[in-house]
């Protein structure tokens, strides 16, 4: 559309540190807000606290699920990626580290 990429950010993260974060995260059927299983809730077995609601893990957030969003994002995405590098605009942060850690690699690099 007429948009030119000056640089592309990828949060690079292993494909097993994909499946542990987000086999963690929950929502709540009722108000669909979104939790960390751990941080946000100690059990599946909790209420939601906002609105009292079933807490659920979605389809996609099970180990199935997120090895098929893997997939698409090694046929779909990569490839975007690789051509970004080729261009030299690609900016790669370590998503393995901590939030703080990703979001001051990021701010270091903008």
């Amino acid at each position: 559309f007429g948009r030119q990429a000056d640089e592309v950010f990828y949060i690079k993260l292993s494909p097993e540190e994909s499946l542990k974060r987000i086999s963690k995260r929950r929502i709540c059927q009722k108000c669909k807000k979104s939790f960390i299983l751990g941080v946000d809730i100690k059990n599946e077995k909790e209420k939601c606290p906002s609105c009292g609601g079933e807490i659920i893990q979605r389809a996609d957030d099970t180990a199935e699920g997120v090895k098929k969003r893997l997939e698409v994002f090694n046929q779909e995405t990569l490839p975007v990626i690789e051509y970004y590098r080729g261009k030299n605009k690609l900016v790669e942060i370590d998503g393995n580290q901590s939030i703080p850690e990703v979001y001051e690699e990021i701010l270091s690099k903008l």
